[in-house]
């Protein structure tokens, strides 16, 4: 027995034989079959992956766990790396002009695909860890939360790291970024946090669960995501080359443009948020709770005329004021959206918020005297450090807060003899 045989044996032992490992999200490869279901794993569906128990671009290479390897037969008795012979061609393919012939491309692309799926390997293996201690299974319902089509691709963002550090020590950061972006699409927001901030939100939604990522983090397990035993680094079988897919054609990414009136629904119903009414006087939805989207030309791409309750729009590419609700009847979080630079007549968009507006103040750099026209706003709070010492402009405007836009004339003067010129406009 290796190693990682008796690891995964003294885990099984600490928790109740009679628990499933999976419960209720076994899916297993006929009923795909017979049903037409899949994973939508961003590169389209392969007779290799998608199986239980698999991480993956399945027409490139997948993961499956030691937790599955019984569990069908055509995967019986295995796990571990698989690559998929056609997968690594296209690899080789953008890999080709750095190396002098193509045996040394194929081998850096298996390489690199090998690298992809030993992170998903380390993953799990922390997983287990952690279910070992709660003494519950955890992992498969993390994966199962991770395919919602409102649910950032916290584990896919984890690969994207490890790949772009293999791809710095191998002298191959453009080649590696042209797989992430024009191969895979799997890039998002998530995949260019610190790596202890991304570790965080993969311990929070693994032990906590996806509901709590917005709300609490789990920095005290942020390196632990990261870390794996020595004895066991080496344990994960592969790779295995199989198969000859033939990839289809990645489609070209969506521009920005007007959505119909249905496909404005239908973008929010696959985020969760719930419809209130759309009548002809605007879109009014729930809670909007959104972490790490990506959206076309960085703005948000429905027009609300009310959200009532609490505003969420955090980690994601939003650059422009334009689409955000124009009523908010409570709180607005518009933090770490690295492109939100500018305010600029925000109030034309936004015309009342019930609460406070969370901000990382030291991403804002112009035009924020319009969040004193808005109606019903307590302050703004700064995110990026401590409260109780926010950037110079924060402190500012909530000190003419209370006066609204009656205050904004003392608050542009503060400003400009703060040396804020670029802040102190509309």
């Amino acid at each position: 027995m290796s190693k990682i045989e008796r690891y995964w044996d003294a885990v099984r032992k600490r928790i109740e034989a009679d628990e499933p490992i999976d419960g209720d999200v076994e899916f297993s490869v006929e009923h795909k079959k017979e049903t037409g279901a899949r994973e939508d794993n961003g590169a389209g569906t392969s007779t290799h992956g998608g199986g239980p128990g698999t991480a993956s671009r399945p027409n490139y290479y997948f993961y499956r766990s030691i937790r599955y390897r019984d569990r069908d037969r055509e995967h019986e008795k295995k796990w571990g790396i698989y690559i998929v012979r056609g997968g690594r061609n296209i690899v080789a393919a953008r890999f080709a002009r750095y190396f002098d012939t193509s045996e040394e491309a194929q081998d850096a692309a298996v390489e690199f695909l090998k690298t992809c799926g030993q992170a998903h390997y380390e993953f799990d293996i922390y997983a287990m860890s952690c279910e070992a201690i709660l003494g519950r299974w955890i992992y498969a319902a993390f994966q199962s939360q991770s395919r919602q089509p409102q649910t950032l691709r916290l584990e896919d963002a984890f690969v994207v790291q490890r790949a772009r550090q293999w791809a710095s020590r191998h002298g191959l950061v453009d080649a590696v970024s042209s797989v992430l972006n024009e191969l895979w699409a799997v890039e998002n927001q998530a995949s260019r946090l610190p790596a202890r901030r991304l570790g965080a939100y993969l311990a929070t939604a693994l032990l906590e669960g996806y509901g709590k990522v917005a709300t609490t983090l789990r920095f005290d397990h942020a390196e632990w995501v990261a870390t794996v035993p020595d004895e066991l680094k080496n344990e994960c079988p592969g790779p295995h080359l199989i198969g000859d897919d033939i990839l289809p054609v990645r489609p070209e990414a969506c521009e920005a443009e007007e959505l119909t009136h249905e496909q404005k629904l239908e973008w929010l119903t696959q985020r969760g948020i719930r419809v209130l009414s759309s009548a002809n006087d605007g879109i009014v939805v729930g809670s909007v709770l959104l972490c790490g989207e990506e959206f076309p030309g960085g703005q948000f791409p429905v027009k609300l005329a009310q959200v009532t309750g609490t505003f969420t729009c955090t980690h994601s590419n939003l650059k422009k004021v334009e689409g955000l609700p124009e009523v908010v009847t409570g709180h607005v979080d518009l933090s770490w959206n690295p492109q939100l630079q500018s305010l600029g007549r925000i109030n034309k968009y936004v015309t009342k918020i019930d609460g406070c507006l969370r901000l990382s103040g030291d991403l804002v750099t112009s035009n924020v005297l319009g969040l004193l026209w808005i109606g019903g706003l307590e302050a703004v709070i700064d995110a990026s450090q401590d409260m109780s010492k926010p950037v110079d402009w924060v402190k500012t405007v909530n000190e003419f807060m209370p006066s609204g836009k009656k205050g904004m004339m003392q608050c542009q003067t503060a400003l400009i003899k703060a040396g804020l010129k670029d802040h102190a406009k509309l």
